[in-house]
């Protein structure tokens, strides 16, 4: 018996067009990450692909799942750590997971069980792509309380972020389905 193949039309919501131009506005912070010198040749390819799910967020059945993460970390910092740092860890992240977009931005500080640092710019938005999603908690299927292209520019602006300890950049970007 021949297995059914799955269908990303009839699972996917389809972005309507207010949705699809704010989420354009990503194209030009994967573009960035793709261009910076510690992301490799295949994280360049991945790239490219996520672009392509990104403009076409309006057609579901091309709808894929992917990660772009970059970060600055202070790689000196452990666990077992004595020092006290200000800030661990600073990243950008998108992620298409199970028909869920989530974007955010955020530094956080070791020693407060990574919690965000307040005089930092925090970014948090989540699109939910489940054709058959019904909110919970008054949760709206687009959450973008704040412009996409805040996120972007705190991204190209990341050097801003860089201190003797917090410098080393990592990008890892995924694309699977």
């Amino acid at each position: 018996m021949k297995e059914k193949e799955f269908d990303k039309k009839s699972f996917f919501w389809e972005a309507d067009v207010e949705t699809y131009n704010e989420l354009q506005k990503l194209i030009k912070f994967v573009s960035f990450v793709s261009n910076l010198k510690e992301c490799s040749e295949e994280d360049k390819r991945k790239a490219s692909k996520i672009i392509d799910v990104i403009k076409y967020f309006n057609h579901a059945e091309l709808i894929s799942h992917f990660d772009i993460w970059f970060f600055i970390k202070d790689n000196s910092i452990s666990r077992d750590s004595n020092k006290n740092p200000d800030i661990y860890l600073r990243n950008w992240v998108i992620s298409l997971d199970c028909g869920s977009l989530e974007i955010s931005a955020g530094s956080f500080d070791f020693h407060r069980n990574y919690s965000p640092v307040d005089e930092h710019f925090y970014y948090s938005s989540c699109i939910n792509f489940a054709k058959d999603w019904e909110g919970i908690n008054d949760n709206k299927r687009v959450r973008i309380s704040v412009d996409i292209n805040e996120f972007v520019n705190d991204a190209l602006n990341y050097k801003s972020y860089l201190t003797n300890t917090l410098k080393d950049i990592e990008v890892d970007i995924d694309v699977w389905g």
